[in-house]
């Protein structure tokens, strides 16, 4: 099979499997706490989950594919919430498993030639040592943060996952960044990171990276800093396919949901996408 150099990179979060208004399979799963159908919620975010993707094989093209699940795979059992269906582990892996299963199909993840990757996800979601998405990237065999060795243990999951994708680098994990709760300082905490990053790379401390990728918030932001002719950082924060919890709620009106992916070409061109849906999840009442 031919390999092109041409390239796709698609990080893909917060999937949350387990919680009530997060991604579910579009049938009923027989669950160890008892049989689960997707509630109205659930069916809207995954409407908006095929449809991206079926975006995403359609921009990938010929390209080869490089996927990384950037955390949060399942909700865990967490600061006491209601809105679990199921807080047993088994369960959520089961659960995130299998529509992990459906993302490499549908957009045609091919072993010989794509490469899928994992990073650790917030402990308090995954928990401890994220031992939870372990478990899945094991049972997907996914690139190893530790390969095998005579005296190491296998480990899959990558806290910082650095890479280099036609002349073009990335540093991707899933906490990392911060956005404001005003509209004029959403940008400020990538802003001040990107700058953070150009200064310990002064005094020699970091290694610079084209693009800064992290997930966790569940909310779309992007940064750019040009602090030189020559040099152009830029940080991004993926959605999520969670919509809003209880928790979420005193901080944003809509609801968001989707997928942020590059595509990088043999001669390092860069194209950024960004398959999102916002939704008002409340009515104007007429009296």
């Amino acid at each position: 099979m031919k390999t092109y150099k041409d390239a796709i990179l698609v990080p893909i979060s917060d999937i949350h499997s387990g919680g009530s208004t997060a991604l579910f399979p579009d049938h009923q799963m027989q669950l160890a706490v008892g049989n689960r159908e997707p509630g109205y919620i659930q069916k809207i975010i995954r409407r908006q989950w095929l449809e991206s993707l079926d975006l995403i094989k359609q921009r990938r093209n010929k390209r080869r594919l490089i996927l990384v699940l950037n955390g949060d795979m399942v909700d865990g059992d967490h600061h006491g919430s209601v809105e679990n269906f199921s807080t047993l582990q088994a369960d959520q892996v089961e659960i995130a498993c299998e529509l992990i299963d459906e993302l490499l199909q549908r957009i045609g993840f091919d072993s010989k030639t794509d490469k899928l990757y994992m990073t650790k996800g917030t402990y308090v979601h995954a928990g401890k040592q994220a031992q939870a998405e372990e478990q899945i990237a094991r049972n997907f065999d996914a690139v190893p943060f530790i390969s095998a060795g005579e005296e190491e243990q296998t480990r899959y999951l990558h806290h910082q996952l650095k890479l280099s994708i036609n002349g073009r680098r990335f540093n991707i994990q899933h906490e990392g960044a911060t956005v404001g709760r005003r509209p004029w300082t959403e940008d400020n905490g990538l802003f001040y990171l990107l700058k953070t990053k150009w200064f310990k790379h002064l005094q020699g401390k970091h290694d610079l990276a084209d693009y800064y990728i992290y997930s966790h918030l569940h909310q779309y932001q992007q940064a750019t800093y040009a602090p030189q002719p020559d040099v152009t950082l830029n940080a991004r924060i993926t959605p999520a396919w969670q919509f809003r919890t209880s928790y979420a709620e005193k901080f944003d009106e809509m609801d968001k949901v989707g997928n942020y992916y590059l595509t990088i070409d043999s001669d390092g061109t860069v194209k950024e996408y960004l398959d999102q849906l916002e939704y008002m999840s409340t009515q104007v009442v007429k009296l």
